[in-house]
């Protein structure tokens, strides 16, 4: 009888279920443009970059966003920025720093482990692990250069901190 209660023992008993779900929006993005001086400060040169105008009764984001448009290139007009001589207006973008919200992030990993007895000291743990069971497409942030022929497409998948497609791994541990 003893023996049948250790066999089921080491059958149904010592598993571990563990879990990690993040949930987080995505990162505050700032457009900007490397056209157009339009301050007159030389700020291309040195900088490489300056805001654009943003403008408030349009709307950000394009109206069926996709890989290929996330973003409204309507919205952020940086060719007022300069006279018809191409010299600037004499004021910077309004374009607000982290007024664009990017693609969030939807991660759910889990892990499962048996540990198994093997002497009184001897243990064979089996695990298999998960990063984003749901294989959920997380894309990287878009293109915030207004004045580039891809603004606003996030062509890219994250792969950090197993937002990237769905892995799984079996492993096989023994602890004496």
């Amino acid at each position: 009888m003893a023996f049948r209660q250790l066999r089921t023992q080491r059958a149904g008993g010592d598993w571990h279920l563990g879990g990690v779900t993040v949930l987080q929006s995505g990162p505050f993005l700032t457009p900007y443009q490397a056209t157009v001086d339009p301050a007159n400060t030389n700020i291309l040169t040195t900088v490489g970059q300056t805001r654009t105008d943003q403008l408030t009764n349009v709307s950000l984001y394009a109206p069926h966003r996709n890989v290929n448009q996330g973003l409204n290139p309507n919205a952020f007009p940086y060719l007022n920025l300069q006279n018809s001589a191409g010299i600037g207006i004499g004021r910077f973008g309004n374009a607000p720093v982290g007024g664009v919200v990017g693609p969030g992030s939807e991660i759910f990993s889990m892990s499962l482990r048996k540990d198994i007895a093997l002497r009184e000291r001897t243990k064979l743990e089996l695990s298999v692990e998960v990063a984003n069971v749901f294989n959920h497409r997380n894309y990287e942030s878009p293109n915030m250069q207004v004045d580039s022929g891809t603004f606003g497409q996030t062509p890219e998948l994250q792969t950090a901190e197993g937002a990237g497609p769905r892995s799984l791994e079996l492993a096989g541990r023994i602890t004496f």
